[in-house]
């Protein structure tokens, strides 16, 4: 399967309301990849994630019903980050106009309630959501119940893009630690054309340099 990661990353600090600053990069990207109207008419369908478990967590299916890229979009992997899950929530409603949309908006549903990074009461060795999928070049395999059903629901769907809605505690241009107010990619040819469109058009309405948003690995 091949498919192009983009991690956004909104800064806590920001504390901008209905998530507008992550919601601006998720409607840029998709404009881009779904044509310069992404808006109109579609088929919604929904499911659940791990369905019967105490993760079980809805996802969202939008189809044209026209060729084009299926763009996934998660958000909540960490519970103590909900700016990527208000944004998903919000952007679960659109109406597209090409290819298909799939959105996972509150994918750590436990933690998101409890207000906590991690899996609730998982093992320290499982307990991170975002450290459980396989990585490039790897044998590790995917632990726990909510990876393997969000990995299974990857390789059914098989994305041209995923894009995962993550929020920083500060920004990264006044707190290098901090990867907030970030695109984070995979750094390929695909992404290489996007992101930098993405940046120039996000970064446009704000004002101090050190708060706009930069590209990662």
């Amino acid at each position: 399967m091949s498919s192009y990661v983009v991690i956004a990353s909104l800064d806590r600090a920001a504390k901008l309301p209905n998530h507008e600053s992550m919601k601006r990069v998720a409607i840029l990207f998709c404009a881009l990849l779904f044509g310069a109207s992404i808006f109109g008419a579609g088929q919604e369908a929904s499911g659940l994630l791990a369905k019967g478990t105490k993760w079980e967590t809805p996802f969202y299916s939008r189809d044209s019903g026209k060729p084009g890229p299926t763009i996934m979009l998660t958000g909540g992997i960490h519970g103590n980050e909900p700016a990527g899950a208000g944004a998903a929530e919000q952007i679960r409603h659109w109406s597209i106009k090409q290819g298909r949309l799939i959105i996972v908006p509150r994918v750590n549903r436990p933690g998101l309630e409890k207000g906590t990074r991690y899996l609730p009461d998982e093992p320290l060795a499982h307990r991170d959501l975002n450290r459980n999928f396989p990585k490039t070049d790897s044998d590790q395999p995917t632990r726990g119940v909510l990876a393997q059903a969000l990995w299974t629901l990857i390789k059914r769907e098989k994305p041209t893009w995923l894009i995962d809605l993550h929020e920083g505690y500060d920004f990264h241009q006044l707190n290098p630690k901090s990867v907030g107010s970030s695109i984070i990619d995979t750094h390929d040819k695909a992404a290489g054309e996007v992101v930098p469109i993405m940046l120039q058009m996000v970064n446009a309405d704000i004002a101090e340099p050190k708060k706009k948003l930069v590209r990662l690995r």
